[in-house]
């Protein structure tokens, strides 16, 4: 337990910077989920996309590494169209299913966090990621 004695702030931002991580490869050349501009990272830190929830962090935090509820977003859509929820829903439909939409959108139990959720969370995302780079080679 290396990181055993960190604070559960730290094990949230680790765990969510991995899962974006997976999340913007995962959907790289992939159109944003809310205005088909094609998502390509271009070099800048954090990529020159982002990956937007369509519930809400501060809403719905138990969704919050749920890789259904994240998909690649343009900046301008999450930053500045307040994540466009408009647009989100109706794309997320069809990207994967209304079922899945459904169980997202009726999900609303509380969850706190542990740190050992979170490390298993984190270690699936970095695994998703080295096996989706692994592919790519």
């Amino acid at each position: 337990k290396l990181y055993a004695n960190r604070k559960l702030e730290w094990h949230l931002s680790r765990t969510q910077a991995a899962v974006n991580e997976y999340i913007r490869a995962r959907d790289e050349g992939k159109p944003c989920i809310t205005c088909d501009t094609i998502l390509i990272k271009a070099g800048r830190v954090g990529g020159d996309y982002d990956a937007g929830h369509c519930r809400a962090v501060a809403a719905a935090g138990h969704l919050r590494y749920d890789y259904a509820n994240i998909h690649g977003q343009c900046k301008h859509c999450n930053n500045w169209g307040a994540g466009k929820q408009g647009d989100y829903w109706p794309a997320l439909e069809v990207r994967i299913g209304r079922e899945e939409c459904e169980r997202l959108r009726n999900d609303n139990k509380p969850h706190k966090w542990t740190r050992d959720e979170l490390e298993v969370i984190y270690q699936d995302a970095k695994c998703k990621l080295k096996e989706l780079r692994d592919a790519c080679h």
